[in-house]
């Protein structure tokens, strides 16, 4: 048999009570009941801890999808979080005053308690902290109005409601508004304050100016695109119209005064004014581009130019042409038709003057368009001879010297 030293007999029964704790520890720590089990210390000295099977069940409490959890620290999720059922929401704050909520038959919504309001805020760096001072940038409160401290961008933006408008407060202004824009009727846009544009504008309809329009440069009326027409078409620009609202008005239209620039094609183009209303004909004046003006009773007189800078061919007549002109006309007496007082008038016929000197008589052709583009054919053209004063003047004056003269000689030969 052999004999082992006190000194390993001692070892081993160490090993032995070591050994034997440690299955103890064991058991109580992965067997012993849900709570607080005792453990021994290598040194002998003993410790509280949890059990396994109570960590467990709180651990499979804490991530039950069946049951209300409740974090008391921050969690980090690596992957995402999905709220797949209706009726189901995130909420945040110690009111659980603002929710993320998905109702059944309804879209997600971000809900607010009453009474409180949304805060959109930066924070100071890249990442957020909970202590971070923040800058607050857009608010919105329980009404739905949203404040931001900067720009809003958007596609698109509607307005909605009774008289919906925009208001401006100019310079940080605390008055109602410095400036508005409000829909004030179904088919109005009303704007209070002045109104600078810098570029183009386009009206597709009436434009109502309850004061005065003033431009800086010019005033154009000017077509998008050239009216066009053939040989014989008169073609406008667009008017310039000054018109009652209803008094004078006839079947002619509104009683008033237009101005319009034309062409007639391959004939002469002109400035047209036009006159109307009180049961009165429609009156055209037209200035021409040679200089003469054409108007309802014929041209309009000149002062005749005399000055020899602009003539010549200057040659001295015994003016025994024109008294013998003068002497072939048929003095006559008629009236107006459209005299209304049937004044009696003296005078010549021009048809006839014309006959003896064309010089004497001129035509004046009037054709007048009825809109941007009216062809040839539809074109209304009227004509009337009127007298040319400053030529039959002249010839007066020269048939006077001739007259003056055999008077002279007369006179001479009585005495």
């Amino acid at each position: 048999m052999a004999t082992i030293s006190d000194e390993l007999a001692t070892s081993i029964q160490k090993c032995f009570n070591k050994t034997y704790t440690d299955l103890a520890n064991q058991d109580s720590f992965f067997f012993g009941p849900s709570g607080d089990v005792t453990l021994t210390r290598p040194d002998g000295t003993t410790a509280r801890i949890k059990s396994w099977s109570y960590l467990l069940s709180t651990l499979n409490v804490m991530g039950s999808t069946a049951t209300i959890n409740t974090w008391a620290k921050d969690q980090t999720f690596g992957g995402s979080v999905t709220l797949s059922g209706d009726n189901s929401m995130f909420l945040m704050g110690k009111d659980s005053d603002l929710g993320i909520v998905k109702k059944s038959g309804s879209a997600t919504k971000i809900v607010m308690g009453k009474g409180k309001n949304i805060t959109f805020s930066v924070a100071p760096g890249a990442k957020v902290g909970v202590s971070d001072s923040v800058l607050d940038v857009a608010f919105i409160d329980n009404y739905g109005s949203l404040t931001s401290q900067g720009g809003i961008y958007a596609k698109l933006v509607e307005l909605i409601g009774p008289a919906p408008y925009i208001d401006f407060h100019y310079n940080d202004s605390t008055a109602d508004f410095t400036h508005r824009i409000i829909a004030d009727s179904a088919d109005s846009l009303t704007v209070s304050s002045n109104l600078n544009i810098n570029r183009s504008m386009w009206i597709g309809d009436w434009l109502t100016v309850n004061k005065t329009i003033r431009s800086n440069t010019q005033i154009v009326a000017q077509s998008a695109a050239d009216p066009d027409g053939g040989n014989g078409a008169i073609l406008q620009t667009p008017w310039y119209v000054g018109q009652f609202n209803g008094r004078g008005s006839d079947s002619n239209g509104l009683a008033g005064v237009g101005l319009w620039f034309e062409e007639s094609v391959g004939y002469n183009h002109r400035a047209v004014l036009r006159v109307q209303g009180y049961g009165g004909p429609v009156r055209y004046w037209q200035f021409m581009n040679d200089g003469n003006v054409y108007g309802p009773n014929g041209m309009l007189a000149y002062n005749g130019t005399s000055d020899a800078r602009y003539k010549k061919l200057i040659k001295p007549t015994d003016g025994q042409q024109s008294l013998d002109n003068i002497m072939r006309m048929d003095l006559v007496t008629f009236v107006y038709n459209d005299d209304e007082k049937e004044r009696l008038r003296r005078g010549v016929i021009a048809q006839q003057v014309q006959e003896i000197d064309p010089q004497y008589v001129k035509e004046v052709v009037m054709s007048v368009g009825a809109g941007p583009e009216t062809p040839a054919e539809n074109v209304k053209t009227t004509s009337r001879l009127t007298l040319d004063n400053n030529v039959l003047l002249m010839d007066a004056i020269s048939a006077i010297q001739v007259l003056a003269r055999r008077v002279e000689e007369l006179e001479k030969h009585n005495l």
